[in-house]
């Protein structure tokens, strides 16, 4: 299935809120004294032996 250009363009807006969004969330984690990298790596670990 060919996606049209506005598909791709869409794509990338969300994908830049989500990022975006994602920041700001770790910065606050990181304010509170929480590294938000170290728990991403252990979701990621987790995710990986649920597969």
């Amino acid at each position: 299935m060919q996606k049209s250009p506005e598909a791709y363009i869409f794509m990338y807006l969300k994908a830049s809120v989500f990022m975006y969004l994602h920041h700001i969330q770790g910065l606050i984690w990181w304010r509170r004294g929480v590294t938000i990298q170290t728990l991403e790596w252990e979701n990621c670990f987790d995710f990986a032996n649920l597969i």
